[in-house]
């Protein structure tokens, strides 16, 4: 990471933190040259500026380009605009694009072990949601945020965003089949659920009996988890994090060996 001048303290540094805490994405913009205009820094975001004065006219809008594109990409970059038109610009970006928000959906043996895999990774925003007390506290989740309903009631509680990632390891089949029923009708970009391949194809077969489409079934990775022959609640949390970074990455992880690999949605 390029080391950057002193300018504007620590008032200017918490409109980036503030964003951050918020989950709204943000870009630090810092100008190497021309000379003078080394050292000017801003933070913008896809609409625009959120702090420092941003430029107008060509060079703005290369600037918002530029932030739109690093926070897609979630990578730092030094770039110079094309063409001759600021011949001495140079510009680096550094993108803070919003944590994704994984919501597990069981507190129990496998949701604490993913749990506590997760927390310490600057990856995911972590929920955890569990119909009974003792396993939806901060307790048993320090410094997580937790809910404790009803399972039904999970997808009135919480908000899933088409970022967000679920993953439904509760402690019985009925629960499971409950939240995913309501998963399916949701956005988030990953939806997960635990269950032997029986499991699975007879939940599938329960929800196109009650008109859930296969498009919308296509979208579940049941089995969770890539097939890593994992036994035990440590090494299934393992599997399962996997398969979430796979995905956050951009790859599909049936085509790395999955679970669900040649599983097929009954007629």
């Amino acid at each position: 990471m390029i080391k950057l001048p002193e300018q504007g303290g620590q008032p200017f540094f918490s409109s980036l933190l503030e964003c951050i805490d918020s989950r709204r994405p943000a870009c630090l913009v810092v100008f190497l040259g021309p000379e003078s205009r080394s050292g000017q820094r801003l933070i913008l975001g896809p609409e625009g500026p959120v702090q420092g004065e941003m430029p107008t006219g060509s060079l703005g809008a290369w600037l918002l380009t530029q932030t739109r594109e690093a926070l897609a990409r979630g990578t730092s970059a030094t770039l110079r605009p094309d063409g001759d038109s600021h011949p001495e610009v140079e510009v680096y970006f550094e993108p803070y694009p919003p944590r994704p928000h994984l919501f597990i959906i069981g507190g129990g043996h496998v949701g604490k072990a993913l749990h506590d895999l997760a927390a310490p990774l600057p990856i995911f925003q972590l929920t955890v949601v569990d119909d009974r007390p003792d396993y939806a506290s901060r307790k048993r989740f320090p410094g997580t945020e937790t809910v404790c309903c009803d399972y039904a009631e999970t997808f009135d509680r919480v908000h899933i965003d088409p970022g967000s990632f679920i993953v439904i390891v509760t402690r019985g089949h009925r629960a499971d089949r409950i939240c995913l029923e309501r998963a399916v009708e949701t956005d988030a970009r990953y939806i997960g659920m635990i269950g032997s391949k029986r499991k699975v194809l007879m939940t599938y077969k329960n929800l196109i009996d009650q008109g859930v489409s296969r498009e919308r079934l296509a979208r579940i990775h049941a089995p969770v988890g890539l097939d890593l022959s994992a036994a035990g609640a440590p090494e299934i949390a393992v599997s399962i994090l996997a398969e979430l970074i796979a995905v956050k990455n951009g790859l599909d992880p049936r085509r790395l060996h999955s679970l669900s690999a040649g599983l097929e949605i009954p007629p």
